[in-house]
């Protein structure tokens, strides 16, 4: 599984990090590293699953995020999407453990995650995890 387009980059910032693989001090994650949005919503991350997946849950470490909406595509060529779910995240002055329910888990190539809207100027997703 890999990003392959986001309507959001910064160097210092990469949308890759928010898979979190790395291995710090023993941890499985290190979420000192994540994506962060340039400043205006809505934001997408396009995820290319690699192969067809199904997918019934995203969890999501985060800060400052509002509102997400997932959409999917069961076509290789990541053409035709369908709205998934979307869900309302609650405020949170720290990090965001939050999870989307996609019922009845739907089979995908192609993951795109929609920060429709944010708490601040600025949101993060420090961990993405595709169940």
């Amino acid at each position: 599984m890999e990003v392959t387009s986001c309507t959001s980059y910064d160097f210092n910032f990469n949308v890759q990090d928010i898979f979190n693989k790395y291995l710090v001090e023993g941890k499985s994650s290190d979420l000192r590293k994540f994506w962060m949005t340039t400043g205006l919503f809505p934001q997408e991350i396009l995820i290319d699953l690699k192969k067809l997946t199904t997918v019934s849950e995203v969890r999501f470490t985060s800060h400052a995020v509002k509102k997400v909406r997932l959409e999917g595509s069961e076509a290789r060529s990541a053409t035709s999407f369908k709205v998934i779910a979307e869900s309302e995240f609650k405020k949170n002055d720290k990090l965001q453990d939050e999870s989307i329910r996609v019922s009845p888990g739907e089979k995908l190539y192609f993951l795109k995650v929609v920060l429709v809207s944010g708490y601040e100027d600025f949101a993060s997703i420090h961990k993405l995890t595709i169940n």
